[in-house]
């Protein structure tokens, strides 16, 4: 056998991962195996691996005779003619459990990405570690929990969790941006079904402790999906809105809608009704709306206008700590990677309660925070009620917007229209000889005088009062403008809270 033959047959054998009996098991699970999950994910014949020959740690004997890749894949390749890191743990292969050659391959793999500013991409499914390593093997994911945060903000981190993943390691889905994950074949947890049961004698099982649909509640995913295609499917689609890394311009992906549509629909429309703002404003009316299960209350996501990309935020209720938490999170990402932030605000104030009490003033700050922080384009459109400290929170002029829009019937006001009037014709009300329909004058009156939009136009906390037909126009033309915008802060390594 000559030396080409001997690497082929070297090749072919690391190509089988654990070997047909395991990928037969993976594929009975309604699983691709890692090779499929890349192939899948990534342009045809794109695909360049790295360390295919890298193995277990010398003088540990497993009983699979050879580790092959030491259970996860690694390489570069393009996805629609866009470069990105990527990597899949391969579960045919002891589990995918991580061990010290293991985690150096991954540390490879997302020290290409930086050094390259591209996306990285992990496809993670894992047992945990891998134990006849010890501390060299936890040293490594160690490692990788470490580089996934220096890398925070610099090029873009999709986790795509697509079976059980346990432990402190799933800290990396957490670490990443943006994490997706696959029904009924997923889950998420540091303590499994077995030590919960252990510490507080109820039954629970991996789905209910930490399956997909458990983490679109909690906000551990931003996305779920029916099966591994239809998830990779999706991860294909979301990079549409994603620049290459922190240094890159807003993604532009040609105007494919008119700049100057009208839509006459929203004049009639009511401000609760806020996913038919969004896609009657946006290009073509799609938009992709991340964390949908996780604080209804505040929907975020994705769409682009004029053909670049753009971060919709926008209240759908009272405004409280888990929806302040999704905000703020979202609002760093976009800034971090130069996409402009819209804002859609129609808030009556903050959640009332004693849990709210407890959490509330912290996330209020940190939401405050990521706005006045956030350098780039900030635009606001008050749809409906603006009311007292939650307005002020959610993106105002008054901490930072760089152009607000009203529309005509908005309420802008210091407090609530029926809270305002409570306390400012208290007497009047009192005195009445019909306080019901006292009180409900008394609240018009204020609407009129004191909350509608003309004030705050006045006070230059509004810039214009618009039709909103001309909402889409008007918010294009804002960000042709702020496209040039150029601001820094405080010199400062970060927070200190």
């Amino acid at each position: 056998m000559d030396k080409l033959d001997n690497l082929r047959n070297v090749k072919s054998e690391v190509l089988l991962g654990g070997g047909k009996e395991k990928i037969d098991k993976q594929h009975s699970l309604n699983k691709l195996t890692a090779r499929e999950r890349i192939s899948y994910l990534l342009d045809e014949g794109s695909f360049v691996e790295l360390d295919a020959l890298v193995s277990q740690r010398m003088g540990i004997k497993y009983s699979d005779k050879n580790l092959a890749c030491d259970g996860v894949v690694c390489g570069y390749g393009t996805i629609m003619d866009r470069p990105v890191c990527v990597y899949a743990q391969d579960y045919t292969v002891l589990g995918a459990s991580l061990g010290e050659m293991h985690a150096n391959k991954i540390l490879k793999v997302m020290d290409m990405a930086a050094k390259t500013g591209v996306p990285v991409i992990g496809l993670t499914e894992s047992a945990g570690i891998r134990l006849k390593e010890g501390l060299n093997a936890l040293d490594g994911l160690g490692k990788i929990l470490a580089k996934a945060a220096s890398l925070s903000g610099v090029v873009p981190q999709i986790s795509v969790v697509m079976g059980p993943l346990a432990g402190i390691a799933s800290s990396i889905s957490q670490l990443s941006d943006f994490t997706f994950m696959t029904d009924k074949t997923s889950s998420l947890f540091v303590n499994g079904p077995q030590v919960v049961k252990g510490n507080s004698h109820n039954d629970v099982t991996a789905e209910s402790l930490g399956g997909a649909k458990k983490c679109l509640e909690n906000g551990k995913a931003h996305f779920v999906y029916e099966g591994d295609k239809e998830c990779l499917d999706a991860v294909k689609d979301f990079l549409s809105f994603l620049p290459d890394n922190n240094l890159s311009d807003t993604l532009y992906m040609g105007e494919t809608d008119d700049i100057n549509r009208i839509s006459s629909v929203l004049n009639q429309i009511n401000p609760d009704d806020i996913n038919t703002i969004i896609t009657e404003i946006v290009d073509n009316g799609r938009f992709v709306e991340i964390q949908k299960d996780y604080a209804k209350n505040i929907i975020a996501g994705f769409a682009h206008l004029g053909g670049e990309s753009i971060g919709i935020v926008a209240n759908n209720g009272l405004l409280d700590t888990k929806g302040c938490e999704k905000i703020s999170r979202f609002v760093r990402f976009l800034d971090s990677f130069n996409i402009p932030v819209l804002t859609f605000t129609n808030v009556d104030g903050f959640e009332v309660s004693l849990d709210e009490e407890d959490t509330i003033t912290k996330a209020a700050a940190n939401l405050i925070c990521a706005y006045s922080e956030a350098t780039v384009a900030k635009i606001n459109v008050i749809t409906g009620k603006a009311s007292g400290g939650a307005y002020l929170c959610m993106g105002s002029k008054h901490i930072g917007a760089d152009v607000v829009f009203s529309y005509p019937d908005a309420e802008i006001s210091v407090l609530s229209s029926s809270a305002a009037a409570n306390i400012m014709f208290k007497d009047d009300i009192a005195e009445s000889d019909d306080p019901i329909n006292e009180r409900k004058a008394k609240i018009e009156e204020y609407k009129e005088k004191e909350a509608n939009p003309y004030v705050a136009a006045s006070l230059g906390f509004v810039d214009d009062v618009i039709e909103p037909d001309s909402s889409r126009p008007r918010i294009i033309s804002a960000l042709l403008l702020l496209a040039g915008k150029r601001e820094s802060g405080l010199s400062k390594k970060h927070r200190s809270n």
